[in-house]
């Protein structure tokens, strides 16, 4: 519920009381409060009466000139933190705790080594992408950490309370990270049972955890906000085209940041109009039409933008050695362009997977029909598709209505 404040001032006095009553430190508070007070000069400068979170945003946009969030300065992003306390302050009355990161896996002791030849595991046997063994390192890495604090340096040590209490020291991440966390844990345990390293099988106790029933509405955004930040690409430089092509394959095709990222020369069928991939995250083989703007789009890219490299993947990093990308600086472009373009994602997600949920929405606003939208999006069931509806309720009454579905204009290969 948006809180009403009658000055600025007022604001600042409750937003400061409000970070004490949550024990910030008095440190903390007056670099928060350093800057705030810089937003208020920015307002008066502007001829800004009210605060928002629109107005934090152009705020920020004035201060980092565009740069990607990696670049800026530890100062500049506690200024991005500031704001962003603010602007939640301001239009909830209250503050959502900083995520806590996952950090990355350091596996030691009889428990770490048990742990790292799963991991070995997942990676031989399991055939399990790079992210997931990734995550699932970084995840079983929570565990070890409060095992260790515990004092417990066995499996053997471990029992029911201890589980159960582990799982519910996890208030302080948000609850899909729990949600994952668990899972992973569980399935640790379960293959330490069945390999009868353990004689105790914790999947009831881990499985009896219920986070959230419901999914979280999907972030999206309108036509005229993805077209709006489509424009506001410079495309006059070779930057802007890697990011234009990699902002229309999300936007326009649906594809998931991991596969636009690792998308290979091979993948994309010019004579066939299509592209073809095997999806990283399902490993199910996905063919979508190449259409006109998104094949220009990438042409331009090969032909003036791209540096020389024999890597096999079509978007690459810009600055030596020419590395394959990363989720993160596809999610650093993207949140410099909705900013650049004034567009407002307070309450939204801001990163490539909210241009995927965009197109899902605005294909539904169309009434295509729920099975075409799956099949675009490279679902393997329809029940993946279903949280897409609660965006669109009008919509879920039509989505089997049948449309005909048109491909683009030929692409003339050059």
């Amino acid at each position: 519920m948006k809180k009403q404040f009658q000055t600025f001032e007022e604001l600042l006095n409750q937003a400061s009381s409000h970070l004490s009553s949550l024990s910030y430190s008095e440190l903390s508070i007056s670099r928060f409060a350093s800057v705030w007070k810089d937003v208020y000069l920015y307002m008066r400068e502007h001829g800004i009466k009210e605060y928002n979170g629109s107005v934090g945003t152009r705020y920020l946009l004035n201060r980092s000139k565009n740069a990607e969030y990696k670049d800026l300065s530890r100062i500049e992003k506690r200024y991005i933190r500031a704001v962003s306390v603010l602007s939640d302050f301001e239009q909830s009355g209250a503050i959502r705790k900083k995520r806590i990161a996952l950090t990355g896996a350091s596996f030691n002791g009889e428990i770490g080594k048990s742990m790292s030849e799963y991991i070995d595991y997942l990676k031989t046997e399991r055939y399990l992408s790079k992210q997931t063994i990734k995550s699932s390192s970084r995840q079983l890495s929570v565990f070890l950490k409060y095992l260790n604090t515990h004092r417990i340096f066995s499996l053997k040590k471990l029992d029911n309370k201890l589980v159960f209490d582990f799982v519910n020291s996890l208030s302080g991440y948000t609850v899909e990270s729990r949600k994952s966390i668990v899972q992973k844990i569980r399935q640790f345990l379960k293959h330490q049972y069945d390999n009868k390293k353990i004689t105790v099988d914790y999947c009831q106790i881990l499985s009896s955890f219920k986070f959230s029933k419901h999914r979280k509405l999907p972030s999206c955004y309108s036509t005229e906000e993805i077209s709006r930040l489509e424009k506001n690409v410079d495309r006059a430089n070779p930057t802007g085209k890697r990011d234009y092509a990699m902002i229309l394959l999300a936007a326009r095709l649906g594809l998931r940041s991991s596969d636009i990222i690792g998308l290979q020369f091979e993948d994309i069928a010019w004579e066939r109009e299509l592209i073809i991939l095997v999806q990283k995250k399902t490993k199910v083989k996905i063919e979508l039409p190449l259409l006109h703007e998104v094949g220009e789009a990438i042409i331009n890219y090969l032909k003036h933008g791209r540096p020389q490299s024999k890597l096999p993947y079509v978007f690459l990093c810009h600055k030596t050695p020419y590395s394959e990308m990363n989720i993160s600086n596809f999610n650093g472009f993207l949140k410099k362009y909705l900013l650049r373009s004034g567009i407002s994602f307070d309450e939204r997600h801001h990163g490539p997977h909210a241009l995927r949920h965009s197109l899902a929405t605005n294909l539904l606003q169309k009434e295509t029909p729920l099975p075409v939208i799956s099949e675009v999006l490279g679902h393997t069931s329809s029940q993946s598709t279903m949280c897409y509806l609660k965006v669109d309720v009008p919509s879920l009454r039509k989505c089997a209505l049948e449309v005909p579905v048109t491909l683009s204009k030929p692409i003339n290969e050059k």
